[in-house]
């Protein structure tokens, strides 16, 4: 997929900066050329990362007005998810400890994050990893109470009912 980056480029006493309008941060080249260069492997290297993380690239907004006297420049990118580094469903499965079919789960349920090519699953090895690194706490979780519908409650009275049901038994 072909990702938009909008950025002002000018000159100052080091050379020539890049800022991006859409994303923080900024470039530096010796020339024009090489700044140009840089703002593009910044582009493809913030993109990748967002995209490994999970987050959804916004579109660029385009037609900017350059803020400090400089040029704008529209970077294209070119990103095949293949470039997130990844891993299989039976190789995240082993990683984690888990069968395959967790793993979907997991996935499914955000707890992973994955991309589908040609019809096959794959892992953001990052999202592996974080979750090696955090893992999640076997059975219920504390203070929470799960109810069937067989179980019954008895309202508890507040205060005043139970001094007015105390006075009708006096």
């Amino acid at each position: 997929m072909v990702y938009l980056v909008e950025f002002e480029l000018y000159p100052d006493e080091e050379g020539i900066t890049g800022t991006p309008y859409d994303f923080e941060g900024s470039v530096r080249g010796a020339d024009w050329n090489e700044a140009v260069h840089q703002a593009t492997a910044w582009a493809r290297k913030m993109i990748l990362e967002e995209l490994t993380k999970g987050h959804d690239i916004p579109a660029a907004s385009l037609g900017n007005v350059p803020r400090a006297g400089g040029r704008s420049v529209v970077i294209a990118v070119d990103i095949n998810p293949r470039e997130i580094e990844s891993l299989s469903t039976a190789e995240a499965a082993a990683r984690l400890n888990v069968s395959v079919a967790r793993i979907s789960q997991m996935c499914s349920s955000g707890l992973l994050l994955a991309y589908k090519e040609h019809g096959r699953l794959w892992i953001s090895r990052a999202s592996v990893e974080d979750r090696l690194a955090h893992p999640a706490r076997s059975g219920r979780p504390r203070g929470r109470t799960v109810t069937t519908g067989r179980q019954r409650h008895a309202a508890v009275p507040s205060d005043a009912e139970s001094e007015d049901s105390d006075q009708d038994h006096a």
